[in-house]
């Protein structure tokens, strides 16, 4: 009875909730409504390319791209009657900047490095191609929401090719061919690889069950995550402090709670954490600083549809987003970097931004600054009178931003014997379409009683010069010549390229920041080439194939600087931050990583047009499945 009343009092209180929830909107709503801008979706099915786009398309003339993706910034490049100005290229301010093209705004994008897109731009040397932020995405699959608002961006022409069934291959424990460790493959299909897990360790069963059951649960409860940020942040701090957010949504419930928690709650064997932990790089963050909510998101990203990649590389979506940009009236100019913004010093609204180049400093104006340089580099940019009438100090605050780790990165070009075609040879099978993870401790029989997060700090409390000589806990491996059917044509059948990751700490590598690439001197390439050669030593155990091509290019990567987690405070975090006239976008108003930047723009983008844009979309690609609307352009409301 006790029971039972216990269930009619959590019944009413969500009735309650509910009500208070539909009442306060409806308030916001009248309080807050601004007349909606233009939809800027158009019908997924008329983004179709007839005929459809093959890998034979993607346009390999450097100049061409150059043209797109390397317009150095000139006064004479400026616009005139901007709408909005964008600071910064990558993923998020890409998105805002295409959809508020798509609503017929004029953009200017300012990049301060010598190419447009972020962590989606590709370099080449020696002739070989190599990404160096997007190694693969989930959640591509024709129809999908993820995969329309890519479309929306792109036009249409980005196309992506769906990597093997088996997208990721974790090995754990020994790594370097002398003892024993455990190998799972990966699949897109989440109940297959669930049951691989309990084959491995049937132990561990029950815990695999309630890990996946978690998985579900959060999937489920994250579409509440979304919907705070577009509340307005009154209601929204209202719904999350009345607990009504986690009496709703498992997503709420859980976010305290770190990976390394749960899992050591419900699993038994270290090595089986290891492996259900594995892609944990992907965000940078070790399982016990990491909420288990956003691994959770992480994997139900992959394991409902596999991974997919971008056919021509990470480059072409900002190559197919920039003429989008720029059909509109608007332009992505390079080597434009922003030193300041410029506000109104009565009201302290955003109204411009300060250009610094070698020839001088350039003021540019519009009513509306997009920041996507992160929320810290965002109040570096702003006055300090205006920086202080914003919430951007507040939020800073609450939200304890805090770093996470560096990543280091090997590239290495592999060129194969005369006739031998990287496409076709059955040698490499195993790694087409498929990264590899290693995940091992410096002492390899530890695997199965030494947690991971411990083996991660132990790594990285190393000096440089003993970390030099150890083996890294954590190995990504990718291959992405052989992810891309547009490569033979584009490099060469013949070339084979391996991108490699790992956890470093920055403090090994920051006193050589400031060098120019190249010029950093005999101890920086001493450290970054052992650091290196070691990692691809330990790749070469486990792909015997590529142990004795020839290395024509061997490039190490400068640890990128420690990125930022995604906190828990999801109300606070939204493209109103700053001041009046300036909007935040990409991962630092969203969550990490490409989809994760994506939303962010999105979310901006719903901020700069006053409508839901997510439900826009929704609606879009529903009423496409059910063929019940004509196939033209939504009109504006």
């Amino acid at each position: 009875m006790a029971l039972f009343g216990i269930s009619i009092s959590m019944w009413l209180v969500g009735v309650i909730g509910l009500s208070l929830y539909i009442v306060l909107y409806v308030i916001s709503i009248t309080i807050y409504g601004k007349k909606p801008g233009r939809n800027p979706f158009v019908l997924p099915s008329l983004l179709v390319k007839k005929p459809e786009r093959t890998a034979d398309d993607v346009i390999n003339n450097q100049s061409a791209r150059d043209s797109v993706l390397r317009q150095n910034f000139t006064g004479s490049r400026i616009p005139e009657r901007l709408d909005a100005i964008v600071i910064g290229s990558g993923i998020g301010g890409l998105t805002a900047a295409t959809l508020l093209a798509r609503a017929r705004k004029r953009v200017l994008v300012l990049e301060q490095h010598d190419v447009i897109g972020g962590c989606c731009h590709t370099f080449v040397d020696k002739g070989y191609e190599f990404d160096v932020g997007i190694h693969y995405i989930g959640e591509m699959r024709p129809g999908s929401f993820v995969r329309c608002l890519a479309d929306q961006l792109t036009d249409g022409k980005l196309m992506w090719q769906p990597l093997d069934v088996d997208f990721d291959r974790v090995i754990v424990g020994c790594v370097d061919g002398g003892g024993k460790n455990r190998s799972v493959l990966v699949t897109g299909d989440r109940k297959e690889f669930a049951k691989r897990l309990a084959q491995e360790w049937p132990d561990d069963a029950a815990g695999i069950e309630a890990f996946f059951s978690l998985l579900d649960r959060l999937k489920r409860g994250s579409k509440l995550y979304w919907g705070l940020k577009l509340l307005p942040l009154p209601l929204a701090r209202l719904l999350i402090k009345s607990g009504l957010c986690g009496l709703f949504s498992a997503y709420f419930r859980y976010l305290h709670i770190s990976l390394k928690q749960y899992l050591d709650q419900h699993i038994s064997s270290e090595s089986l954490k290891s492996t259900l932990a594995y892609c944990f790089g992907d965000y940078g963050t070790p399982p016990g600083e990491t909420s288990v909510v956003l691994h959770a998101l992480l994997l139900n990203h992959f394991l409902r549809q596999g991974g997919f990649y971008p056919i021509g590389g990470p480059s072409e979506i900002s190559f197919c987003s920039v003429p989008v940009i720029e059909k509109a009236g608007g332009r992505a100019l390079v080597r434009a970097p922003v030193s300041s913004m410029v506000c109104n010093e009565t009201t302290g609204r955003a109204v411009g931004v300060t250009v610094q180049r070698s020839d001088g400093e350039y003021t540019v104006l519009a009513p509306l600054i997009i920041s996507d340089a992160g929320l810290i580099n965002t109040a570096k940019l702003l006055p300090q009178t205006a920086l202080e009438k914003s919430r951007i100090p507040r939020t800073l605050t609450d939200c304890q931003l805090r770093s996470g780790h560096g990543a280091m990165s090997v590239f290495i070009g592999l060129r194969l014997p005369p006739g031998r075609c990287a496409s076709t040879d059955p040698a490499f099978d195993d790694i087409r379409g498929r990264n590899l993870w290693l995940l091992s401790p410096s002492d390899s029989s530890a695997a199965e009683t030494v947690d991971l997060q411990s083996i991660v700090n132990a790594y990285l409390s190393l000096d440089p010069q003993e970390a030099a000589a150890a083996d890294p806990p954590l190995l990504f491996a990718s291959f992405p010549s052989l992810k891309d059917p547009s490569w033979p044509r584009r490099r060469g059948d013949d070339r084979l390229t391996c991108a490699i990751v790992t956890f470093a700490n920055w403090d090994w590598f920051s006193q050589y920041q400031e060098g120019r690439s190249g010029h950093r001197g005999r101890d920086y390439n001493e450290l970054k080439n052992a650091i290196g050669r070691r990692m691809w030593e330990l790749v070469k155990c486990q792909v015997p194939a590529v142990a004795d091509l020839e290395v024509e290019l061997f490039q190490g990567k400068l640890p990128d600087p420690p990125g930022r987690l995604a906190p828990d405070s999801c109300a606070q975090l939204r493209p109103e931050m700053g001041p009046r006239g300036l909007l935040l976008t990409g991962q630092d108003v969203a969550i990490c990583g490409f989809v994760g930047g994506m939303m962010g723009g999105l979310l901006c983008a719903s901020a700069a047009l006053n409508r839901n844009l997510i439900a826009d979309l929704a609606k879009l690609i529903q009423a496409d499945a059910k063929g019940i609307l004509r196939r033209e352009r939504p009109k504006a409301e």
